[in-house]
């Protein structure tokens, strides 16, 4: 096993819980998407229409700062996969995994990121920056900084990558729960 100290191993598990946090954030978003395009019309009780729109829009947020923390994130104590890289290099390891730069074919999807997350801190108005940002680039970034994350695990060493087998555990429960939720709160009609 590498020698790995306590510093990589504790940003590795915090990016990989924001990892897994995202893929929680997109798979409601989804959830919520297929359930906006199922043929039975679902009719809210009224008191809960305003919080589900206020759900919906936290989560979005949420999903879309965490996906900026990952990797956009340029500060030097940030925890980011860009971060974890520079731990290797400090150790001696960085020749077991090749530095990837943000793939070009995000750039305008990571600035709209980066301009969202700036207007959300200095309270201008983000909504039209979020209407900018296409959730299944988000989604297909999320995927491939997952994928690039997992090249951490480093060979020989007890490092858990994010599996297949974890995004559909999450995906699992989610609809379980949303199940219950929607049983519990709607009424179909037809």
């Amino acid at each position: 096993m590498h020698g790995i100290s306590e510093e990589y191993e504790k940003l590795f598990y915090e990016i990989r819980y924001l990892i897994l946090n995202a893929y929680r954030d997109s798979l409601i978003l989804k959830y919520v998407r297929d359930v906006q395009n199922d043929n039975r019309k679902f009719v809210f009780p009224f008191e809960t229409k305003e919080l589900i729109i206020h759900f919906i829009d936290t989560i979005k947020y949420d999903y879309i700062l965490t996906i900026w923390k990952i990797n956009i994130d340029s500060d030097e104590s940030a925890c980011t996969i860009n971060n974890l890289y520079k731990l290797l290099v400090e150790y001696g390891l960085q020749d077991e995994i090749r530095r990837e730069s943000r793939p070009k074919e995000y750039k305008k999807l990571i600035n709209c990121i980066n301009c969202f997350r700036n207007k959300l801190i200095s309270h201008l108005d983000q909504d039209r920056e979020l209407d900018k940002i296409s959730f299944f680039e988000v989604d297909e970034l999320l995927d491939y900084y997952r994928n690039y994350f997992n090249k951490f695990t480093l060979q020989n060493s007890l490092l858990l990558e994010i599996s297949n087998k974890d995004v559909l555990k999450i995906q699992k429960d989610i609809n379980e729960g949303f199940k219950i939720l929607l049983d519990n709160i709607i009424k179909t009609e037809g």
